[in-house]
């Protein structure tokens, strides 16, 4: 495989002039990094939302199943993480990679600032990025599902409602409700944390029926409702408010 420049100089929004080459690797079959991702924890109780890295370093590799210039999610065949490039002088050139490639590569773990996803999300050293081809055969990324979720809080009664519409489709042990008091440096995934089935009465991993709400008495918070899929670790944020939102 031919070496190739996979990042670009960044900064403005769109990509600027190329920057110096990356390695290329020679594993076709893009076995897991020295830190295979599932092994990864999520311990963020040390650290705020100002925080942008932990003081752990770690080696991943996996393939490309989502790809943007700014993140990239890969498989490594134990679970889903994301990488980015760690300087903010580069961002990918998603141009010279694909779905379906390798990509290697060190750095520290990202301290979440929003509560979008919850895996592991680490910072590349732009020096240790290397990309190759891979014969693995990896499946996508699970879709969004169709249920939606609402929430309309009432300042008067301080109290939110949370409501699920649409056909039964999420199980209610895959839909986790946040809580953390309001403007938190708090990462997200060191907020309190219930399940739909605790509170509501819908059996736990029974799929949700339309109409399924709950009200709960809250003054100053920031909400969240998230899902996982089940899926590889993979997950997604369908809800949030934050007090500041409505004030």
């Amino acid at each position: 495989m031919r070496r190739r420049h996979y990042l670009a100089i960044g900064g403005t929004g769109t990509l600027g002039a190329i920057a110096g080459c990356t390695g290329a690797l020679e594993d076709d079959e893009c076995t897991p990094g020295s830190d295979p991702v599932s092994e990864i924890e999520l311990d963020f109780a040390a650290y705020t939302e100002d925080d942008r890295y932990t003081d752990e370093t770690y080696h991943v590799q996996g393939t490309v199943v989502e790809q943007s210039s700014t993140r990239v999610v890969i498989d490594d065949g134990t679970s889903l993480a994301a990488v980015s490039v760690a300087s903010s002088e580069y961002v990918f050139d998603t141009e010279e990679f694909d779905i379906g490639d390798c990509i290697s590569g060190s750095g520290s773990l990202h301290v979440p600032r929003s509560g979008q996803h919850e895996i592991p999300y680490v910072g590349l050293e732009p020096e240790e990025i290397e990309f190759g081809s891979s014969e693995k055969d990896v499946s996508s990324l699970p879709d969004r599902p169709d249920q939606t979720i609402s929430s309309d809080y009432n300042g008067l009664d301080e109290e939110i409602t949370v409501t699920v519409t649409g056909a039964a489709e999420i199980p209610s042990d895959q839909l986790l409700i946040r809580w953390r008091e309001y403007e938190s440096e708090t990462p997200w995934t060191e907020a309190d944390r219930e399940w739909w089935h605790e509170l509501t009465d819908v059996p736990p991993g029974e799929p949700i029926p339309d109409g399924s709400q709950f009200t709960r008495a809250t003054s100053s918070f920031d909400y969240s409702a998230f899902w996982l899929s089940g899926d590889r670790g993979w997950s997604r944020e369908l809800d949030q408010l934050r007090t500041n939102d409505i004030r």
